[in-house]
């Protein structure tokens, strides 16, 4: 039996197996994807992972923010808005008023991150 070590600080004691790509997100209990972790390691890698969740999540809204801000820009520029006044980016969809916003626009964040396209 090879004796565990923590691939984070040496630690020789309470190791425990990190699964890098968790099993919930379809990781597999194979050694390419297991990390001998000492359990402070094991609860600071964690720590560390639903952090970076969130980071992302906190990214994806900022993507569909700075896309409306596109859209209110598009659908209002200073003459338009002269003639008849402002529109929300919501007033073209329940209008029905085709519009730059139909391409982005989205029922949730995450719908919006699955269906983004490269942009400059």
């Amino acid at each position: 039996m090879a004796v565990k070590v923590c691939d984070r600080c040496g630690a020789l004691d309470k190791i425990e197996n990190h699964h890098k790509k968790h099993k919930a997100d379809g990781g597999s209990d194979g050694d390419d994807n297991l990390r001998a972790l000492c359990m402070g390691c094991h609860d600071y890698q964690y720590a560390i992972d639903a952090t970076l969740k969130v980071i992302g999540i906190e990214e994806a809204r900022l993507k569909v923010l700075y896309k409306r801000l596109e859209v209110i820009e598009q659908e209002n520029p200073p003459l338009l808005v002269k003639e008849r006044g402002y529109t929300s980016y919501w007033d073209t969809y329940k209008k029905g008023i085709p519009s730059f916003a139909d391409k982005w626009r989205c029922s949730s964040v995450f719908e919006y991150v699955l269906e983004e396209t490269p942009h400059d």
